[in-house]
């Protein structure tokens, strides 16, 4: 069982912003105690939850005859494009306001968890060129394909962190159902052994976890 030890000194520090220095505060011990119980309780939930998080449900279908739940959907999806980090500092919310007195302008206000100025204006720009696409899009089903294509590349360049991390997971488990095949080796084992092989050959091939924009690689099917 977990265990934290309460400090010889009954004291908080600070940091003050002026010379960097560490001032402790002095507080009560009956008030320093308060801070320990729910620590205690926070590693004790660790512990016992830890490895039991289930996958979310699969989102639902959309009626695309209901304008509302396409609108819902879209702005969903534009905050899920924007979590471009794996361990929620970048999980975004988006809202759209309508705004009449200005020309009936749409308004897209959105916050992240704990994103820099630089990194937010980096969504910013992101966001503002996706709408821009979106927006110019031509009607032709034809054409829409390349205007699809084309968001897709930078959408996956924008989460090319998050989707590094996936693809480092799905490497690791290719390479233990490889070992298993190996152990098995009957006529089936080695059919999927052949396509597993493909598979991480095709991931290798993939984005960089340190690739700029301009570097992303990325395999499009059509």
């Amino acid at each position: 069982m977990s265990t934290i030890q309460q400090p010889d000194a009954l004291a908080i520090t600070t940091v003050v912003d002026r010379d960097q220095e560490k001032v402790p505060i002095p507080l009560a011990s009956r008030i320093l105690h308060k801070f320990y119980e729910p620590i205690i309780l926070y590693v004790s939930l660790n512990d016992a939850t830890r490895g039991t998080a289930q996958a979310p449900p699969p989102e639902p279908a959309i009626d695309t005859s209901v304008p509302k739940e396409v609108f819902e959907a879209f702005v969903n999806k534009l905050a899920h494009i924007c979590d471009k980090t794996k361990g929620g500092d970048s999980v975004t919310a988006f809202t759209v306001l309508n705004n009449d007195e200005e020309n009936k302008s749409v308004h897209y206000l959105f916050a992240a968890n704990r994103q820099s100025i630089e990194q937010l204006q980096s969504t910013l720009s992101y966001v503002n060129e996706l709408l821009r696409k979106v927006s110019n899009a031509p009607d032709n089903a034809e054409q829409q394909h390349a205007v699809r294509k084309n968001l897709l590349y930078d959408v996956l360049c924008f989460n090319r962190l998050r989707i590094s991390h996936y693809l480092g997971k799905l490497q690791f488990e290719i390479e233990e159902c490889l070992k298993s095949c190996g152990i098995e080796d009957t006529e089936d084992s080695i059919m999927v052994a052949t396509e597993l092989k493909k598979l991480h050959n095709s991931n290798n091939s993939g984005i960089s976890l340190n690739s700029s924009k301009a570097e992303c690689t990325l395999i499009f099917v059509p």
